[in-house]
């Protein structure tokens, strides 16, 4: 190592004089074409204007003096092209305002422009000039500060509510950028601005990965923590529209018909129908619906069977004090009854599809008809407002005319249901 750092301080004095001959070198030259340039315009300035004044009245006049001046253009250009200094530019443009290098020369304007901002560091100003040109009219010691100022005004563009893409779009043009953490910081913010009740882990993580400050990450963090709240609220709202829109918590039932056709043939009860009202708690998609209620209706029997409180063999019904209809007469009358009810209903899987089972009592009945209490058990299908079931309906009991048989139905019943 010590013999590198001797050899390189031995070899860089002799290098260095090279270098600084070869550059004088070629200055010189260039300072010669530019005066065997200036004295051949200078002859060619002297020829024409010899001509004006030998020719005045020719016609070619006009034409020599654009010459003269077209030549005179091109050398002051040439004189001036490699000059830095902005006013002498203009003076310049403002003398030749329609020549051929007037063009180039107000594009020299802007970059020289440009480049003194570039310099004082008001990269915004110098790209507002540069951007009046294109980099390949840029001489190439300059093209590197046309190039940042154009970076940072792209990347002043960009904030946190950019396009994602307009963010990734930047890094992937720079993706050395002395500005890309403030960029990755900016893509970390927008993430965490569009969290939402379908966000997951892997999307906060995602952002998290961006955030290049603790700052940003703090920021992060919060928003996480806020839409998970966000999340649980957003759920408790959604399950209270789903309960309102499939009927609430508390239902009122109408019963606008149960029906039933007693199965055991020897009762003198023969068909039944039935109106109420069930106030429920559940509707038809919870997993399990508790309803009370009453419902009213009435009960039709065969009257030749009905003997009232006594208990006689069937054989002597109409023999023994009670009259028979004649054949002319109906055989058929009605009864009042109110049974008062609770239900159970369990859905299966959600489906509207239940099992269904009641206990009834009755608070008005004739007893020579129903025996006071009955179960029923069926299955039916419901949706947000009307249920339609089927079910067995059995006395627990006999009547009192009877001693051992007690009253079966099926039947069918379809309620219409209003959410409270």
């Amino acid at each position: 190592l010590n013999n590198a750092n001797k050899y390189r301080n031995e070899q860089l004095p002799s290098a260095q004089a090279r270098a600084d001959g070869i550059l004088k070198d070629a200055e010189a030259r260039k300072t010669e074409r530019i005066n065997e340039a200036t004295a051949q315009v200078a002859r060619f300035n002297a020829m024409y204007e010899e001509y004006i004044k030998n020719n005045p009245q020719t016609k070619y006049v006009p034409e020599a003096r654009t010459k003269i001046r077209v030549i005179q253009a091109a050398q002051e250009w040439d004189a001036i092209k490699d000059s830095e200094n902005v006013d002498t530019i203009k003076n310049y443009i403002k003398k030749y305002p329609y020549e051929a290098q007037t063009p180039r020369a107000k594009k020299l304007v802007h970059e020289l422009k440009g480049y003194e901002y570039y310099k004082n560091n008001d990269l915004l100003a110098a790209y507002d000039e540069f951007s009046q040109i294109s980099i390949n009219d840029v001489d190439s010691s300059r093209k590197y500060a046309y190039k940042a100022s154009k970076e940072y005004y792209e990347f002043k563009q960009l904030s946190e509510e950019s396009p994602e893409s307009d963010l990734h779009y930047f890094l992937n043009i720079y993706p050395y950028s002395v500005y890309k953490a403030d960029v990755n910081n900016f893509i970390a913010l927008n993430k965490a601005k569009k969290f939402d009740e379908n966000s997951t882990e892997i999307n906060y993580q995602e952002a998290l990965s961006y955030a290049q400050n603790d700052s940003t990450k703090s920021i992060v963090n919060a928003s996480i923590e806020e839409n998970n709240q966000y999340i649980i609220e957003y759920k408790k709202a959604v399950k209270k529209r789903e309960r309102a829109a499939n009927g609430g918590w508390v239902n009122l039932g109408i019963t606008v018909g149960d029906i039933g056709y007693n199965l055991k043939s020897g009762q003198n009860a023969k068909f039944y129908y039935n109106a109420g009202l069930l106030f429920g708690v559940g509707n038809y998609k919870d997993w399990i619906q508790f309803s009370v209620g009453l419902k009213a209706g009435v009960l039709l029997y065969d009257k030749r069977l009905k003997i009232g409180d006594a208990n006689p063999p069937l054989e002597t019904v109409g023999t023994r004090g009670y009259d028979e209809p004649e054949e002319s007469e109906s055989y058929i009358s009605a009864s009042f009854h109110l049974p008062a009810m609770a239900q159970l209903k369990i859905n299966l899987f959600k489906s509207g599809i239940f099992l269904m089972g009641r206990y009834e009592y009755n608070i008005v009945r004739d007893s020579n008809l129903e025996a006071p209490m009955a179960w029923t058990a069926g299955v039916g299908i419901g949706g947000r407002f009307l249920e339609l079931s089927l079910f067995y309906r059995q006395d627990i009991g006999a009547p009192k005319v009877y001693d051992n048989d007690s009253n079966g139905f099926l039947g069918l019943s379809l309620t219409y249901n209003i959410g409270l």
